[in-house]
């Protein structure tokens, strides 16, 4: 198979790469980034050098996810309408509450 090529499931691995991203999993796609990849933890680990990895030793957070999340928000407000109805902007924060629940138990979730 050629690696240049086009690939029917595409979309599917862009899907992919986009939630590692947004999730701050770490993700080498090919043997050289592997081995760069073990090598760096190797020594932040031995070298107690988790400032070369801090959303992965220390918080597990990714800046992208901040970011995303106001994207989010900002969607929200286009879609509602800032002059929107009382209970619209009721409802807004009804789901930007649930969004933050949801966040914090996924950092919880991962930090398992």
């Amino acid at each position: 198979m050629d690696p240049l090529a086009a690939h029917p499931h595409e979309a599917d691995i862009q899907s992919l790469v986009r939630l590692a991203n947004v999730h701050n999993v770490m993700l080498v796609t090919n043997p050289c980034t592997a081995h760069s990849m073990i090598e760096m933890l190797r020594l932040a680990l031995e070298n107690g050098r988790k400032d070369l990895f801090p959303s992965f030793f220390l918080t597990l957070e990714s800046p992208s996810v901040a970011a995303y999340q106001a994207a989010q928000k900002q969607v929200l407000l286009e879609k509602s309408g800032v002059e929107g109805k009382p209970s619209d902007k009721l409802r807004i924060e009804q789901l930007e509450s649930q969004l933050e629940t949801l966040t914090s138990k996924l950092g919880a979730f991962l930090k398992l």
